[in-house]
């Protein structure tokens, strides 16, 4: 099942009197815009924000009409696979808000070379395919591979070019440009900048796969040049 929720404020540290202002105001909100309920189901999630339960469906794409209308309206809209405080062997559907601010926070410890922040996201059975062919299996594994290359980051940098989110199928491709000191043979400590994509897909909130293209020419030193495949 797929529950589709309005984000309200916070709970946080209000009373109960307080709380029913903070529902009574989205029931206002809804009301101004022609929306009322029979009945209005209330939850609160793990950070308690106030929800309110707007619709249930079996599947995430035949509620996608009614998201975009009360997105349409200014609404913040969730889809999950449970609701809050429920034990279920379902795991958590991110909505498009949901992803979008995971995907910027993990660009933000991109930036500051944070490998804890940017481990953060990634599921315990995540799988990395890099461009290059090589593989890694295992959140600890891949901070493992990773860590050298954090602890001698060159100040690299991962700018965001394009983003595109798919909530039903949980996908994301982020389109980047990355700038460092280039490690290739002859050209090393030179500027270098490559463009690539990943494609990742999300599970339980977390990225589950990281699959990496780059383009076979990059720019070293302002000059393009094109890879070719090491001699065997």
């Amino acid at each position: 099942m797929h529950y589709v929720l309005i984000q309200g404020p916070s709970y946080r540290d209000l009373n109960f009197e307080a709380r029913e202002q903070v529902r009574e105001k989205l029931r206002e909100d809804l009301e101004a815009r022609a929306i009322r309920f029979l009945q209005y189901d209330w939850v609160w999630d793990e950070e308690d924000r106030c929800l309110l339960l707007v619709g249930q469906y079996e599947k995430a794409e035949d509620a996608r009409y009614w998201i975009d209308a009360l997105e349409s309206m200014g609404f913040a809209v969730f889809i999950r696979t449970q609701l809050p405080g429920v034990e279920t062997e379902v795991g958590m559907v991110f909505s498009r808000e949901e992803m979008m601010k995971a995907l910027s926070e993990w660009n933000r410890a991109w930036d500051e070379h944070d490998l804890d922040g940017v481990m953060a996201l990634f599921h315990d059975d995540v799988l990395f395919d890099n461009f290059t062919g090589g593989q890694v299996q295992g959140k600890e594994k891949l901070r493992k591979a990773w860590s050298p290359w954090f602890q001698n980051h060159g100040n690299f940098r991962f700018t965001e070019e394009e983003t595109f989110i798919d909530e039903t199928e949980q996908k994301a491709v982020y389109r980047w440009r990355f700038d460092w000191p280039s490690q290739e043979k002859g050209c090393e400590g030179k500027p270098e900048t490559r463009r690539g994509v990943d494609v990742l897909h999300f599970k339980d909130g977390k990225i589950i796969k990281k699959l990496t293209y780059c383009k076979t020419s990059l720019e070293i030193d302002g000059k393009k040049v094109k890879l070719t495949p090491d001699a065997k």
